[in-house]
């Protein structure tokens, strides 16, 4: 607990560091030495193939701003007047200003080089790649984007940390630039009651579990999650990999499980298991898909669903599980042109989390097309409100319910599902493909952090993985990161020894940031 003086200070400090966030870019600086030019970009700025110097401003140092455990990047462009061979990044660890003794190793501070290409996913964007031992060579009046990401460990003291930012071609003499890190007291820390995740993510181990894949893939697959939990993720969604069914089978759940949470994914499981009961999207468009919905027999699908959650709250409660969220359709109504498949989807439905719902167990959708204005007309709806009716029947049974794209609409307007989830007791959550899968950065920090704080999310996914370390996937965890600042601004000024002006400053920010979308 603060004195009312300090801890005036500190919502002073974070509500002015908010601001700079939200608002203005991070860093701005650049260098010449050795025909080596340094030029300012912000995170945010859109990379050019060739970023040329404007001005000559002169490099003075990097300062950066940072809670305890929060990853802080920035960013700069290396211009070579002439050829460069051999061009190398180095920082050296950041030594507490007032105690020698102390300092953020090396090794909580990353430097990546940034390089255009297309990931596993198909999703172009520059991709962070680790500079290579033999440096990076450029033609003469060309540029390479460097990304640098502070980790300011857990158990680091508040005080300024200084260190050496160098770039070198070759033997030439190198650029030395000071960089400090303002290090707060407060630890940045997950928002109670939110949770932050990719849907249906494919780790290392691939969609079909095999147990002879557990040793040899274990280390890759626990390093992955230690990524997305890194990234600000805290819960895991694994896609379904242990198709076809097999009764008691569930070695794909658990290995994903056992792994993630020792990644420290300790939020509630999102399983999207639709397949082992012949849920998932099916008909010409998805025939290729496993366990669609076209092979559905209600009385064998059903019986298998209570197996497959007696066995899996079974295995939960022994193992220390966090929670096992059953999402046994996905995206009902996205065949609404193939109103067989449209129709049975929203029945399969209706009916598994009817039954999930009766064992006890959490149940969960991702919905759209029911929703959303767009399909409340032909050819998607047969009359008016046809698919806002399915989803009438179901929502008694979905305690998890994430919305998705344009979120509800119309009669089932964003506030009005809110309204109804809170008289029931169920979670409003959402996901936004495009905030990870695409290269809009505003759309995927503002997804993250403001707009999921302003409408009081309790849980933001997409789909899913990009593939690879692209820099939209780390512009997400500074979205992440935004949340969480007004997250323990609202905290702090509500403290009892807050006093009264420090907590009307902190009100009216948070007011001008919820009114600025």
């Amino acid at each position: 607990m603060f004195t009312s003086t300090i801890h005036t200070q500190r919502i002073t400090i974070i509500c002015f560091l908010i601001t700079l966030i939200l608002l203005t870019p991070q860093t701005a600086f650049s260098s010449r030495a050795s025909g080596i030019r340094l030029i300012p970009k912000d995170i945010m700025e859109a990379i050019l193939e060739v970023e040329r110097p404007e001005g000559e401003r002169k490099l003075q140092q990097v300062e950066l701003l940072a809670l305890r455990d929060e990853y802080e990047p920035f960013t700069f462009a290396v211009y070579c007047e002439k050829a460069c061979h051999s061009l190398s990044v180095a920082i050296t660890s950041l030594k507490k200003s007032d105690d020698e003794n102390e300092w953020i190793d090396r090794e909580h501070i990353e430097i990546h080089q940034l390089k255009k290409g297309k990931t596993l996913y198909n999703v172009e964007d520059w991709i962070l790649e680790p500079i290579p031992e033999q440096g990076i060579s450029l033609e003469a009046e060309r540029s390479a984007r460097i990304w640098i990401t502070v980790h300011v460990p857990e158990t680091a003291s508040p005080g300024l940390y200084g260190g050496t930012l160098s770039v070198k071609a070759g033997g030439e003499t190198p650029v030395e630039i000071p960089i400090k890190v303002e290090t707060l007291a407060q630890k940045l820390v997950d928002p109670s009651g939110v949770q932050f995740a990719l849907l249906y993510t494919v780790s290392p181990f691939g969609q079909h579990y095999k147990p002879e894949k557990y040793q040899r893939l274990e280390k890759s697959v626990l390093s992955f999650y230690r990524e997305l939990r890194a990234h600000g993720m805290t819960c895991v969604s694994p896609k379904c990999s242990d198709w076809p069914y097999r009764r008691g089978n569930i070695e794909g759940l658990k290995a994903e499980v056992s792994l993630a949470t020792r990644a420290g994914l300790t939020g509630p499981v999102l399983w999207y298991m639709s397949a082992l009961i012949n849920g998932a999207k099916g008909g010409e468009r998805y025939a290729h898909y496993d366990g669609k919905c076209d092979n559905w027999d209600e009385l064998r699908d059903l019986a298998n669903l209570r197996e497959i959650v007696t066995h899996t709250r079974e295995t939960q409660f022994r193992e220390g599980w966090p929670e096992v969220v059953f999402i046994t359709v996905d995206e009902p109504g996205t065949d609404t042109e193939d109103r067989r498949i449209n129709d049975l989807r929203m029945e399969i439905l209706e009916k598994s989390l009817k039954v999930v719902k009766e064992m006890g167990a959490q149940g969960a959708t991702t919905m759209t097309e029911p929703v959303d204005d767009r399909h409340n007309k032909s050819p998607f709806s047969r009359v008016p409100n046809e698919l806002r009716h399915f989803w009438d029947r179901v929502r008694a049974y979905c305690p998890v319910r994430i919305y998705g794209y344009g979120y509800p609409q119309g009669e089932t307007s964003l506030y009005a599902e809110k309204k109804d989830a809170l008289s029931r007791g169920h979670q409003i959550w959402f996901y936004n493909n495009k905030a990870i899968m695409r290269n809009d950065r505003y759309l995927g920090r503002t997804y993250f952090g403001i707009w999921g704080w302003k409408v009081g999310a309790q849980g933001l996914t997409a789909w899913t993985y990009p593939g690879a370390r692209t820099v939209q996937w780390e512009i997400v965890r500074e979205g992440i990161d935004d949340f969480k600042y007004l997250k323990l601004i609202e905290r702090l000024s509500r403290e009892p020894d807050t006093k009264p002006e420090a907590r009307e400053q902190a009100e009216k920010f948070l007011k001008r940031v919820q009114e600025s979308l």
